[in-house]
């Protein structure tokens, strides 16, 4: 009963002050959750939805307990994911699993159904066509696109190693290791370079989807969780060796 009686934040008169207006999307969090949403979180909401619509950026503090994963960020996704726009989730490496199950959890309710897809990326993998479709696909099925700093960050730098390749036509070549000096004092044949010149029209390819996709990200809606530690220079830098495996000359 209390509950019925409770004051609704997003309540408010319109323009004109001639009726009142409310956002629906609020209320249907509330009914499918079972909570009130507190004036602090919707007063945050609307701040997050005109930076926006603005087309700032916008970083708030909030302390544990507040609601920025379980409230904050699935309502940003629910609000700005209406199929005109990507909108992706980046979290800490070690909150993904959880991360994945509050966004499923929160958008289980019918009336809010909205899928929650993944994207993982590393130095390894390939700029396919599936891949990009699946990105698209996320922007017409309004779908939550989550993912890691770690994946994010092999994904541009793939798309460096990409022109570089198509720039340069290949790897560079270390022939001053060690095992060459050996072989020049040991009177030996030299190794044998190979031309191992890559495939350009792949890597073309490859480099089309992956600017492609940037943009799509570039259009879209970037909403950071722990950004302290994502945007941290030293908790969340990434690896990425390029070129040729030779042994360490010790």
């Amino acid at each position: 009963a209390s509950a019925l009686v409770s004051r609704r934040h997003y309540f408010g008169p319109s323009s004109t002050g001639s009726s009142l207006v409310y956002e629906p999307h609020f209320l249907i969090y509330e009914f499918t959750h079972g909570m009130l949403l507190r004036e602090a979180q919707v007063s945050l909401l609307r701040k997050f939805l005109d930076a926006q619509a603005a087309g700032r950026s916008l970083c708030h503090q909030l302390i544990m307990g507040q609601g920025k994963t379980t409230v904050i960020a699935p309502m940003l996704a629910l609000l700005i994911g209406d199929g005109s726009m990507l909108v992706t989730q980046i979290v800490p490496t070690p909150l993904l699993r959880f991360s994945h199950a509050t966004l499923r959890s929160a958008f289980s309710a019918p009336p809010l159904h909205k899928p929650v897809w993944t994207f993982r990326f590393d130095r390894r993998a390939s700029v396919t066509i599936e891949l990009l479709d699946k990105v698209r696909a996320a922007v017409t099925e309004r779908a939550v696109l989550l993912s890691t700093p770690a994946a994010v960050k092999a994904f541009l730098l793939k798309l460096l190693e990409l022109l570089h390749l198509l720039d340069t036509g290949q790897y560079p070549k270390n022939l001053n290791s060690i095992g060459e000096k050996m072989r020049r004092v040991m009177r030996l044949k030299p190794r044998k370079v190979t031309d191992d010149r890559i495939d350009k029209a792949s890597l073309q390819q490859q480099a089309a989807r992956a600017v492609a996709l940037l943009q799509l990200w570039k259009s879209g809606v970037g909403i950071i969780d722990e950004v302290d530690v994502v945007l941290h220079p030293l908790k969340s830098e990434l690896n990425w060796p390029l070129g040729d495996k030779h042994a360490l000359d010790f």
